[in-house]
């Protein structure tokens, strides 16, 4: 390891004193980061000026995405372009076998051999914006220490990508080109993967793994303690409240978040329509575990009868022999009185007699404010498809 480490720093002090050779390189490269940079932040507010945004993710959460693209792109223009695009020349060339002679290892070797300082300004405008966003977003600074390990598996995920196509070159000599394919295609990662029509995010997904590379490392920094309570206090209620053990995560939750505000979490339950599926949830926790609320929350609880009775009903099923499973009705049943609203009880039993999916999203794009259209258009759409198609394959 160290006979690397020696031969990494000749090779990579080497490389710096030839490149700084050309100091008005550098200024370029800068301006040139620079001038990418601000092109892609105007996209995004040509985006978000007009209030439309990326389902599930604001201006800052956006920004930080294209900060972690910034980043990988100076990686790539660092050390992935200068070594690994000299593997499809060397193939060309007929100088791969002195590579492969060589007393090191020849992945090292044409990993590693020199760097491009150029890539430095990528990685530090991309450094920035991703604290911009997070001072933004009021984020913790334990929040950034949690995007290491998943931007590392970008990097590896971006290296291996960049190895596999350039190696394939000393059997398809002609493809020089194939890593500005890759590059074009990696473009996608400017923006969350949110953003694209379903097919296109499933390519990114399992073919060209875009969405590894940006959007989960920017999730990973971005989800917020009371989203981690919504996806518990909802998954609890989803299945009925079966198992004490679904209630125990919320207590455990609660132990360990003391200082939640509340205030803020109950609004962003009202918007996202779960309010009383978290109302019930902390009820259940507090009462039976003695899980700490402020009086505040406990004066939401009883303010909706609901979820009162709702949760003696769960205590029947969990503690006096009663079933602890329910049937489909009945978990329908319970569904629907954890929904707030005629609207949205209205809504819940057309999802369960006319579910939507993606081809329905996919077949008119509508504003959220005209979402129960898609009811009627979805019957369009199997008329179309099995009716009047169906017949014509007849």
């Amino acid at each position: 390891m160290k006979r690397y480490l020696r031969v990494l720093f000749l090779f990579w002090s080497t490389a710096i004193a030839a490149e700084l050779e050309y100091r008005l390189n550098f200024l370029i490269a800068t301006l040139s980061s620079f001038t990418s940079l601000a092109g892609s932040l105007f996209s995004l507010f040509l985006f978000y000026r007009t209030g439309y945004t990326f389902p599930g993710w604001s201006w800052e959460e956006a920004l930080i995405v294209l900060g972690i693209f910034t980043i990988l792109q100076g990686f790539s223009a660092t050390f992935l372009v200068p070594n690994l695009n000299r593997i499809v020349r060397h193939v060309r060339e007929g100088t791969l076998d002195f590579v492969l002679l060589k007393p090191i290892s020849s992945q090292f070797w044409l990993s590693a051999r020199t760097l491009s300082p150029w890539g430095f300004p990528d990685l530090v405008f991309g450094a920035i914006a991703i604290l911009y966003a997070s001072d933004r977003l009021d984020l913790h600074w334990t929040r950034l220490t949690a995007i290491a390990l998943p931007l590392l598996c970008a990097i590896a995920i971006l290296y291996s990508l960049w190895f596999i196509l350039s190696a394939t070159s000393i059997w398809f000599v002609k493809i020089y080109n194939v890593t500005e394919v890759l590059k074009s295609l990696l473009e996608a990662g400017r923006f969350p993967i949110n953003a694209y029509p379903a097919a296109y995010r499933v390519f990114f997904t399992f073919i060209v793994p875009v969405t590894f590379l940006t959007t989960i490392p920017a999730e990973a920094m971005t989800i917020a303690s009371d989203d981690l309570l919504f996806v518990l206090c909802v998954n609890g209620s989803k299945d009925g409240w079966l198992g004490l053990q679904r209630i125990c995560d919320v207590a455990e939750f609660l132990q360990s978040h003391p200082q939640l505000d509340w205030e803020k979490l109950l609004v962003r339950a009202e918007q996202l329509h779960c309010q009383r599926m978290l109302l019930l949830g902390l009820k259940l926790a507090c009462e039976l575990l003695d899980s700490p609320l402020p009086d505040r929350i406990w004066r939401k609880i009883e303010q909706d009868p609901t979820v009162g009775k709702l949760s003696e009903q769960t205590y029947h099923r969990l503690f006096k022999g009663m079933d602890a499973y329910l049937n489909r009705l009945q978990l329908a049943h319970f569904s629907l009185r954890l929904q707030q609203g005629w609207l949205a009880k209205i809504r819940y039993c057309l999802g369960l007699i006319f579910p939507i999916n993606e081809r329905d999203l996919e077949f008119v794009r509508l504003p959220q404010f005209f979402f129960p259209l898609y009811y009627p258009l979805r019957l369009l759409r199997l008329v179309l498809k099995y009716g009047l198609y169906g017949q014509k394959e007849r």
